[in-house]
């Protein structure tokens, strides 16, 4: 053995000495155009790294140069492709020297800080992964980094504990910005972040998209230590506020860098490493090494600066040994039965995974209206009886590539009455984070989810995941099974295939290194279900079909409608097309003017013209109404031939523009003679609504179409009359408008919001309440308006979380007595929370208070303390309350 190692130390001298001469390098270097030869192109490392050049700094040592004698260039540019794959087949058979040597067993060997380690302990996180052993110490070190490792791993705290530590040699200002891909991986670092550094006090910030940009602009300003962002949003702020300042920032991570170092953020990633310091440190991490990867890995250093520390992963397969994977090869028509079948049985390992929420405590009365509630909704889902209800799955997440097929499953999968809910990009920011906090708070044991939760998601005992679409590309599936077997726990992860997806099954298996297991299925149990899952169908598509803005809208129209809930436009874009108004004559009419009869009464007389034409006289403003104390001087004749007998001076002090130009400069009549007849184009139904408004007088005497109110309202601008002046409240007009509030509020609270008649949109919003959000159109939302749409969403979610706040407080406890310990008062603040939780799930923004005290108002029957029966009356009783004061304010 040592005649063995002692050759094989000779041989390695020998090679050691016969290494070829050393090039010069060229002057050739990656240029900061090449970084982006067409606008789709990633960035490259110096990018990323460091994107300020600087000529005048030394050159690497002779030393240095030996060492990165692998990377040198031959001329005109060309890589020395033999020293690239001699180190190629290295970095296969071997991986960087902090992950097989010198690897520390504990965080303190690697000077982790005392109140981080101790962060750490109480998360129950004593023994470093690989990651963290591998790429804490070069980050302590300030090295930049290159991470990759499995999903689950522990990547977030192999950045995390580095940028915290150092966070102390410089306290003030934004320390570090971290990017993710996507929002819900946001929100999750920054929860890491913040359980990290509590005994450090750490402020972080959540910059994403479908959030306030006011009250993230806000954030900013305070400067937190740790900014957690996506690119587009972060870049908006950037854009937008110039006070915000990146200067002092250290630390750049990219969390999963690979969705990030794509054409999408390109345009986004070039503007920040322009803005961010040159001297920052730069870290990626990944789960998979993708080619713009393995080109930063490859790609020489800036002059001065070290090559990158790069972990690989050891293993060559890429999802972790706990992990079971099967497939089940399914006819694409009968999927649905198969996954019903699937979560009604999941296998034998992850059964005992299940969790349901406990039951609210009910006594014998209110457990038979329970059953009686039951029922009714059960005979509203044919095909399941009591017994059939299925005993809800783990916690399991359900992929497809669609969000109108998320959004179907959804559906189908309440139908079958399992509990679930739905995460995908069409969903409003607030939608995503409530769907996985009920998922993560087991109320929701299925998570019906895009692509958009199969990033970085980090959520507790997840058991299974489903394919039910398999992803375009292999590394989507890695992704995506990662969300279960974190952290060394078992999962299942089962892909439905069909017909069509052997190609893609292939190419996942020669990605992940190991081969899918077939899963048995047993089919006669499948198809006994066949006839349960067929009425969920119908009832899934019934409600799929519609086109909602959640679930069936295009991209492109929902990018638009969300530019009305987020950036409100200028309302002159949105009011009603004015209709124009034809030049017309101010010289006299010669038409006779017909005068009514002595004993004209409450109808006009006709009489017949020179024309032989019809005419009559309006019955409110005729000759001799009591509308004013002076006589009329004109008469205004509409487009029917109906004469309305009115005052100059009073429409010319109502009108900006002498009525479009048709009134003359002042009455030329004689006292108690009439002037000229004017001609209007509208019709006499229009301007009697007109007329009514300028005189402020009552319409209870008759109710004009609501077309025609439209109408009118769209023709007083033309008159130069002003719309808030004569619409506003307390006018008669308010009055008429707000009478058909209740057959027409959509059409109501469109108008209002054209002219920005702000309190007329509020008046109508008691009656949108009961309107769903989930059926507004896109259509309908170009009609409302970008401000009014904003207003109504803030509407329904405001009443919608005020109610939620109202019921989160339990009944004030009491003082214990010898007959009533604590014990009973914990069983009435669970059934509390239990109780007001279904109830603030299924809630709509018109809640009736006799609905929140049907519902609470039980939890009493079991109850033998009556301190404890006072506490929940009067806890009831002062919720009743505040929800009326609720739905009188907002």
């Amino acid at each position: 053995m040592k005649d063995k190692l002692t050759l094989a130390a000779h041989e390695l001298r020998k090679l050691q000495e016969g290494r070829p001469s050393k090039r010069p390098r060229s002057s050739s270097t990656f240029a900061e155009e090449d970084l982006y030869q067409s606008p789709t192109s990633p960035p490259s490392y110096e990018d990323v790294v460091d994107s300020d050049t600087d000529d005048s700094e030394e050159q690497l040592s002779s030393e240095d140069e030996e060492h990165h004698d692998p990377y040198a260039f031959e001329d005109q540019g060309r890589v020395n492709f033999k020293s690239c794959l001699t180190r190629e087949l290295k970095a296969k058979s071997d991986v960087s020297s902090a992950s097989r040597e010198n690897v520390a067993s504990s965080f303190a060997e690697m000077g982790v800080a005392p109140p981080l380690h101790a962060a750490l302990s109480r998360m129950s996180i004593r023994v470093p992964t690989e990651i963290q052993a591998a790429c804490i110490p070069p980050l302590l070190a300030g090295r930049d980094c290159i991470g990759n490792a499995k999903t689950g791993s522990g990547k977030t705290i192999a950045f995390a504990i580095p940028i915290l530590q150092k966070l102390s040699e410089d306290p003030y200002g934004i320390f570090a910005l971290v990017l993710t891909p996507t929002r819900e991986l946001a929100f999750q670092i920054s929860e890491q972040f913040a359980v990290l550094g509590v005994a450090i006090g750490i402020r972080t910030s959540v910059v994403v998209g479908g959030m306030d940009m006011m009250a993230q602009a806000l954030e900013l300003g305070s400067h937190p230590h740790v900014v957690v962002a996506t690119p587009g949003r972060i870049v908006d702020h950037l854009r937008s506020n110039g006070e915000l300042n990146l200067s002092r920032v250290k630390f750049l991570v990219l969390d999963e860098a690979d969705r990030l170092l794509t054409s999408t953020f390109a345009p986004e990633l070039k503007f920040l490493f322009e803005t961010l310091p040159s001297d920052r440190q730069t870290c990626l991490f990944t789960a998979t090494l993708t080619p713009a990867i393995e080109s930063l890995v490859e790609a020489p250093p800036r002059p001065g600066k070290a090559k990158p520390f790069v972990h690989r992963t050891r293993s060559t397969v890429e999802t972790v040994a706990t992990l079971k994977q099967y497939y089940v090869l399914v006819p694409s028509h009968v999927r649905e039965s198969y996954l019903y079948h699937l979560l009604c049985n999941p296998p034998e390992s992850i059964v005992s995974l299940r969790r349901a929420p406990p039951e609210p405590i009910k006594s014998d009365k209110s457990r038979k209206k329970s059953r009686q509630g039951d029922k009714a909704r059960m005979s509203r889902k044919p095909g399941l009886d009591d017994e059939d209800i299925p005993i809800q799955p783990p916690p399991t997440i359900i992929f497809c590539t669609k969000p109108r097929t998320v959004a179907y499953l959804t559906h189908l999968l309440q139908n079958l009455s399992i509990r679930s809910t739905a995460l995908h990009s069409r969903l409003t920011q607030r939608e995503r984070l409530t769907s996985l906090s009920l998922f993560r708070s087991s109320f929701i044991p299925v998570l019906v989810s895009t692509d958009v939760g199969a990033r970085g998601l980090d959520i507790e005992d997840v058991a299974m995941v489903i394919n039910w679409d398999l992803p375009n590309e292999p590394e989507e599936y890695t992704h995506r099974v990662g969300r279960t077997a974190r952290a060394g726990k078992g999962g299942v992860a089962i892909s439905f295939v069909t017909e069509k997806d052997e190609e893609r099954v292939s190419r996942i298996e020669g990605r992940i290194g190991t081969q899918l297991e077939v899963m048995p299925m047993p089919e006669e149990e499948v198809l006994e279900k066949l006839n349960v899952v067929s009425t969920g169908k119908r009832l899934a598509n019934m409600v799929g079909s519609r086109a909602t803005m959640t679930t069936c809208m295009e991209n492109t129209d929902w990018d638009f409608v969300l530019q009305f809930v987020s950036e409100p436009l200028d309302l002159e874009v949105h009011h009603v097309p004015e209709k124009p108004i034809a030049e017309r004559s101010n010289s006299a009419a010669p038409v006779q003017v017909p005068t009514p009869p002595d004993s004209f009464a409450a109808s006009p007389a006709d009489s017949p013209v020179e024309d032989d034409t019809l005419v009559s006289v309006s019955t409110t403003f005729f000759p001799g109404a009591q509308i004013h104390s002076l006589p009329p001087d004109l008469v205004l004749l509409s487009s029917d031939s109906v004469f309305f007998y009115v005052h100059t001076h009073s429409l010319h002090g109502a009108s900006e523009n002498g009525f479009a130009g048709l009134l003359p400069p002042s009455s030329k009549a004689p006292p108690g003679q009439l002037g000229p007849v004017v001609m209007v184009s509208e019709s006499s139904t229009i301007l009697n609504i007109i007329l009514h408004a300028v005189y402020d007088m009552s319409c209870s005497h008759y109710s004009p179409p609501f077309d025609s109110l439209t109408a009118a309202l769209s023709v007083l601008r033309n008159y130069g009359l002003s719309v808030k002046r004569y619409a506003g409240p307390s006018t008669p007009l308010h009055s008429l408008l707000l009478s058909h509030a209740p057959l027409y509020p959509l059409e109501l609270y469109a108008l209002a919001a054209s002219y920005d008649l702000y309190e007329l949109a509020v008046s109508t919003s008691c009656h949108l309440l009961s309107f769903s959000l989930a059926s507004l159109t896109d259509d309908m939302a170009d009609r409302i308006g970008a401000r009014y749409l904003k207003r109504l969403f803030f509407l329904h979610f405001g009443r919608a979380d005020a109610l939620k706040r109202l019921l989160l407080p339990p009944p004030h406890p009491h003082a214990p007595t010898n007959d009533c310990d604590f014990t009973e008062q914990k069983r009435l603040t669970r059934a509390w929370a239990l109780a007001s939780a279904y109830l603030a799930w299924d809630a709509r923004p018109d809640l009736s208070t006799n609905a929140i005290e049907s519902a609470l108002a039980p939890l009493g029957d079991q109850l033998t303390c009556e301190l404890c029966r006072k506490a929940l009356q009067d806890r009831l009783r002062t919720l009743i309350v505040q929800w009326s004061v609720v739905k009188r304010t907002i």
